[in-house]
């Protein structure tokens, strides 16, 4: 075929490969003259990667710019609603522990967790023929299974689970 040596050879190569993809005319690259050369191309490929990764990293220190703002002003609302608490505390002349409890009987507040001397823990429901029957009979006369389970309950899983005869082998 004929085809040069060098980087005119590449070119006429490229363009047998690939129709219309190699220009004959003109460099290859926009800031220099080499026309077609694989090493020179993965430069640019390795420089737009640089790039790419440049571009990511600023956007990475952006968000935590705006991160550490967003933390610092937190912090400092924490601090105010701190003093504001311990100026309460100080001037209704209550025990902390006292005021906490008095709130809550005052304006009816719910709070996680356990109370002291409450002691209700989770149990585990035993299945019998008479609560699967009584699971079946509310699910048949209209109730939802969600509504059922949270009548006896249960998980919305057993209530399925009975409905759908999952527990039909008892007796």
């Amino acid at each position: 075929m004929g085809a040069e040596s060098g980087p005119e050879g590449l070119v006429q190569a490229a363009a047998i490969l690939r129709p219309g993809t190699a220009r004959k005319e003109g460099p290859a690259c926009g800031h220099c003259r080499h026309r077609f050369n694989t090493a020179h191309l993965s430069n640019h490929t390795y420089r737009m990667n640089l790039q790419v990764r440049a571009r990511a990293l600023e956007r990475a220190k952006a968000r935590l710019r705006d991160q550490e703002t967003a933390l610092r002003k937190e912090t400092e609302a924490a601090q105010r609603l701190h003093l504001r608490l311990q100026t309460l505390v100080r001037d209704c002349g209550l025990a902390p522990r006292d005021l906490a409890f008095a709130l809550v009987e005052q304006f009816h507040l719910r709070l996680a967790g356990r109370r002291k001397g409450s002691h209700s823990r989770r149990h585990r429901t035993k299945i019998t023929t008479e609560l699967r029957e009584t699971l079946k009979h509310a699910v048949a006369g209209g109730a939802s299974k969600l509504a059922t389970a949270r009548k006896f309950r249960l998980s919305y899983a057993v209530v399925t689970k009975a409905v759908n005869g999952g527990y039909d082998r008892l007796r």
